[in-house]
């Protein structure tokens, strides 16, 4: 029966449908896909010019994050975009999946055939893709967009010569898009904190390495579990229970004498949010009602500037 944790724990049963919906979405863009295609427009186009506004958007996102934080140009603080991805608190990698998946279909239409105004407003939300993957500071996501980048070009070379378009028109694109991507790249990739992230690598690659071994001793054996996995959203409720590094702290919503409260448990550190729209000049307080049941608990309260 649904409670007040069904659909906030990720150690619900519920946790699953969280999970099945990108299956979801993908099967219902496939049944729009073949309907546009049977109405006989170019698919592919419209799609690209789907993930341009898409792409768009994330970006001007990311502006606004970066201005109103460390500042457009500030790449030494540790400060690491999310952008519109809400799931990023949990450690996911989908901003930068998202601008490495969607920058080929951008650069489609920039060598397709189309007017200089167009071709000058996809240069310049290239650029802007380019700025937000670097402000992400996230290793595999450089790698990514540098080959998502590569086989764009590849592709659009080989109907490019098919179309017998000349070599010094190719060449002139591809030198321009170059210099205007590596001309925004190389101040971000060597500024103090990327060159941190990339010191780094060798370590971080372990400690994932010995995650994922982790991750696979945790399942039940038999050839069922090996093919399908622990089932759709049941990692977390896995990990807790099975892990053997350090899992993080738990969290409940519950109910007394018609009031909720939340309840949390021990582990790694779990930080819970609540925003305030404060005043300039006001004095604002916190109250916080709290019991323990064991001695010495201790409650920690950060305030920081998050928001727009």
């Amino acid at each position: 029966m649904p409670d007040a944790n069904a659909f906030s724990n990720y150690y619900s049963p519920f946790n699953a449908l969280r999970i099945a919906k990108g299956a979801l979405w993908a099967f219902l863009l496939y049944g729009i896909f073949a309907r546009i295609a049977f109405a006989g427009h170019n698919v592919a186009r419209l799609f690209a010019f789907g993930m341009t506004g898409g792409l768009t958007g994330t970006i001007l996102v990311v502006i606004l994050e970066r201005f109103t934080f460390p500042g457009l140009f500030n790449f030494t603080d540790v400060y690491r975009v999310t952008g519109p991805f809400s799931q990023m608190h949990i450690g996911g990698a989908d901003i930068e999946t998202y601008l490495t998946i969607g920058a080929p279909f951008l650069v489609m239409l920039l060598i397709d055939k189309g007017s200089m105004w167009l071709r000058i407003a996809l240069g310049l939300i290239l650029l802007g893709v380019t700025y937000s993957i670097m402000v992400t500071f996230s290793r595999v996501g450089y790698a990514g967009y540098g080959v998502a980048l590569g086989l764009a070009v590849a592709r659009n070379e080989k109907e490019n010569r098919q179309q017998n378009t000349t070599w010094l028109k190719r060449g002139a694109i591809a030198l321009a898009l170059s210099l205007a991507i590596f001309s925004v790249a190389i101040p971000i990739y060597y500024s103090p904190f990327a060159k941190e992230r990339m010191a780094l690598v060798g370590a971080d690659l372990d400690s994932r390495q010995n995650h994922w071994r982790d991750a696979l001793k945790m399942r039940d054996p038999g050839w069922a579990t090996a093919l399908f996995g622990m089932g759709i959203g049941r990692y977390p409720e896995t990990h807790f229970w099975r892990s053997e590094e350090k899992r993080a702290a738990p969290y409940w919503l519950g109910s007394e004498a018609g009031k909720y409260f939340l309840r949390l448990g021990a582990g790694s550190p779990l930080y819970l949010e609540q925003f305030v729209s404060i005043q300039p000049g006001k004095e604002y307080s916190v109250e916080i009602k709290g019991r323990s049941n064991k001695p010495n608990a201790q409650l920690t309260i950060s305030i920081c500037e998050n928001g727009y």
